[in-house]
């Protein structure tokens, strides 16, 4: 299934996401939370510390993919 970014709210460290034609939604949350976009059928969300997450929208499942600046 699809899913579309509803919101990003750094407040609460978290993407909202919307599964498309179903009105699912799941709320992702990870430390400093900033930004989200999607590359193929993996969420990317960009966090305040440097991290960049790797989380696919399914499941959960999530894996920091690099540390550093951005």
């Amino acid at each position: 299934m699809s899913w579309s970014i509803q919101s990003i709210s750094p407040a609460k460290e978290s993407v909202f996401l919307e599964q498309i034609g179903t009105g699912i939604t799941r709320q992702i949350s990870v430390p400093g939370a900033v930004d989200a976009s999607f590359e193929g059928a993996m969420l990317v969300i960009k966090a305040s510390t440097g991290c960049i997450w790797e989380v696919d929208p399914e499941t959960g499942a999530r894996k920091r993919i690099r540390e550093g600046s951005i």
